[in-house]
């Protein structure tokens, strides 16, 4: 996993909010390469991944709790978060009535 931070893409800026403020703060960081990469923001870190053409990633959640669903004819719960090839895809839950 790479390393980037705010400094290093150089792009900078400050932002002062009051309780309760809120507001968005903007940064384009392009990488060529396909995997994982981090971006720190003060105490904030989060992680972004390249990954290859052809492939994208499907994410499941659900709530207030787990739910059990199928993605092509195997069984998985919530939060699901997985690279699948581009394509038809299969995704069957049960509904409660």
């Amino acid at each position: 996993m790479r390393r980037i931070s705010n400094t290093r893409s150089n792009q900078n800026r400050t932002v002062q909010l009051s309780g309760g403020e809120a507001t968005t703060v903007k940064f384009t960081v392009t990488e060529a390469g396909e995997e994982s990469y981090e971006v720190k923001f003060g105490i904030w870190t989060r992680v972004f991944k390249i990954v290859p053409t052809g492939i994208h990633t499907l994410s499941i959640s659900s709530y207030p709790a787990s739910v059990t669903f199928i993605l092509d004819e195997q069984s998985y719960s919530t939060p699901y978060s997985a690279l699948l090839n581009v394509g038809t895809h299969t995704i069957a839950m049960r509904a409660r009535i």
